[in-house]
């Protein structure tokens, strides 16, 4: 009887492993059945690992995974195939800041993160960069002349202290790979010295130079970062002409606008306003005519030499987004908020003919709201020139061309002037239109509201002439021995002096070749005309006499370097010295 009871128990035994399903299988007074939602285990013969949606509790964590959801099969056992595991490294995804990347993912790294010029990143199997493929770095000891100004002992063939206006000395290079002229001296025109450039005081060909004003007795200016689009930075500067010293004023997360003058000096709240941009560059993107600007108003107090964002809504309109545009700001009135800022656009047309054209808009920094006062699409449009400060806030110039030359029909250079209301509405007032072989382009409306340019007279010579929009009386320059260019009043507090550029070569009409650039000036009052800073390798775009100083010594320079259309260089002069103005703003012959 014995032998049939254990033969019994071990048939269910191993019916009940067999078939953990099987109706009212009882061992160890434990009932198997496996789809009850009770997990069946006593050790031996039942050994559910789960029923149905019953788990004992046990998640995907439990299995070594980080996310997912567990299942039972139909023989209550668990499968872990919905489990995963999720931000390790070797997932090929980067997915904390552990992981400086992970497979071919390198997130937005690029060698030139890693002070290299060329080359490509690879990711090691511990989720680090690997930059052995890299190559091209500061310290290597050649010359990369996109990006460095020198390396080691390799220079620019031919440069020496001569280029930077200095008469003898050696010139070294940086650990950044940076020019230093601390070993030149004697200045070929010692009165006359380098506030900013590209190339010296550790800037370099990787910065871009942007003077944003000057009020006695300080300069400012920006460096702009080049090196890295997507990430831009730019420093603000100080430069006092008394001390001969430069401060640092701050470090912003924004790209300095690389056009228009983008400044309104306000003496009576001590500020100087500007904007720079949010540049945002789209995937695929491979030039500026697909950038997203948005632009940022600025304050810079000049007594604490402190900067402010003044208000927390960029400067932005649809238009301007929508045509990938770039605010310039020309006037504003810090105490209403009323303010008149340009769209500049640049279209790539169906005929593949560029143009650039300007929306002028009147908003409120406080207030927001944008009024669209002129659209000057049909035109290929250039914002008002304001090399150093708006010398006649009440009028806004825009030199623009009715047609570009190189889409096949001749230049058209026109001048419209609009004179700005108390109530910063606009209206026209003034118009002048010449032929492309016949002007040089003009500036702005001086404090008497004259406006000067160059015209070619019967000899073929451009010569300087004026025009007042308020009386509509004209004025012509003496004559000068170079051709002249573009012109605009010293100051607003020397209005009889003009200053320009001139000569001794054209191409292309009315463009002065750099080579040859002088600044000349002429004194409306005396009738002296002659040149105030003499030829060198910088093509000088103006001269202003420094707002705010006592006397008439105070001379600033712009210029670009040779090779470079850009704003590179800031020069300051001591006009009194130097023999060539005296103290009330008379030009010595």
């Amino acid at each position: 009887m014995f032998k049939v009871i254990v033969l019994l128990s071990a048939l269910c035994i191993w019916s009940c492993k067999e078939d953990p399903k099987k109706e009212n299988c009882i061992v160890d007074d434990v009932v198997c059945k496996c789809g009850d939602g009770i997990v069946s285990n006593n050790g031996s013969c039942c050994n559910e690992e789960c029923d149905r949606w019953n788990f004992n509790g046990l998640t995907c964590h439990d299995y070594g995974f980080d996310t997912g959801r567990l299942k039972c099969d139909s023989f209550c056992k668990i499968d872990s195939s919905q489990c995963t595991i999720s931000d390790y490294c070797g997932d090929g995804q980067i997915n904390d800041i552990s992981e400086e990347c992970d497979g071919n993912d390198l997130g937005s790294s690029s060698c030139s993160d890693y002070d290299f010029y060329a080359g490509e990143l690879s990711c090691k199997d511990n989720c680090t960069i690997d930059t052995t493929d890299c190559t091209d770095y500061c310290g290597d000891g050649i010359l990369q002349s996109q990006f460095e100004s020198c390396d080691g002992n390799d220079f620019p063939q031919g440069l020496d202290c001569t280029y930077f206006l200095y008469t003898s000395g050696e010139i070294t290079c940086t650990n950044y790979c940076q020019i230093d002229i601390s070993g030149c001296y004697g200045l070929q025109d010692p009165n006359m010295e380098v506030i900013a450039c590209n190339t010296i005081h550790n800037m370099g060909s990787n910065y871009y130079t942007k003077y944003i004003g000057a009020y006695f007795p300080n300069v400012y200016w920006i460096a702009y970062n080049l090196t890295d689009l997507h990430n831009p930075y730019s420093t603000i500067y100080a430069f006092n002409v008394l001390t001969k010293t430069r401060t640092t004023i701050d470090v912003l997360p924004f790209a300095a606008p690389l056009r228009g003058r983008n400044l309104v000096i306000n003496p009576e709240s001590n500020g100087i306003f500007f904007t720079l941009i949010d540049r945002v560059i789209p995937s695929g993107c491979s030039d500026t005519s697909c950038y997203i600007h948005t632009a940022h108003l600025f304050r810079l107090d000049m007594i604490s030499h402190s900067v402010e964002e003044i208000t927390t809504t960029p400067l932005e309109s649809p238009d301007c987004s929508a045509n990938h545009g770039q605010v310039i700001l020309t006037d504003i009135s810090p105490d209403t908020g009323d303010a008149l800022i340009f769209c500049d656009t640049y279209l790539d047309l169906e005929n593949s003919c560029y143009q650039e054209t300007q929306y002028v808009y009147k908003t409120n920094i406080y207030e927001g709201g944008y009024t669209l006062f002129l659209d000057r699409a049909s035109k290929f449009t250039v914002q008002e020139f304001q090399n150093f400060t708006d010398l006649n806030p009440e009028y806004i110039t825009f030199p623009y061309y009715q047609d570009f030359y190189y889409c096949g029909v001749s230049l058209d250079n026109s001048y419209a002037v609009y004179q700005l209301m108390d109530n910063f509405d606009i209206q026209f007032t003034w118009i002048h239109s010449s032929q492309y072989n016949e002007s040089s382009v003009a500036k702005q409306v001086g404090p008497e509201g004259w406006l000067y340019y160059s015209v070619m007279n019967a000899s073929n010579r451009l010569v300087l002439k004026g025009d007042n929009v308020e009386t509509l009386e004209e004025i012509w320059a003496p004559s000068f021995p170079l051709h002249t260019g573009q012109a605009a009043p010293a100051s607003r507090e020397y209005p009889h002096l003009v200053f320009f550029t001139a000569g001794s070569y054209l191409y292309g009409g009315v463009t002065i070749d750099p080579t040859f650039d002088i600044i000349g000036a002429w004194d409306k009052n005396s009738g002296v005309m002659r040149t105030i800073v003499e030829p060198s390798p910088f093509q000088f775009f103006g001269a202003h006499l420094m707002p705010g100083a006592p006397d008439a010594r105070h001379l600033l320079l712009l210029s670009a370097e040779p090779g470079s259309d850009s704003y590179a260089c800031i020069f300051y002069k001591d006009m009194i010295n130097a023999a060539l103005l005296t103290t009330d703003g008379t030009l010595i012959p």
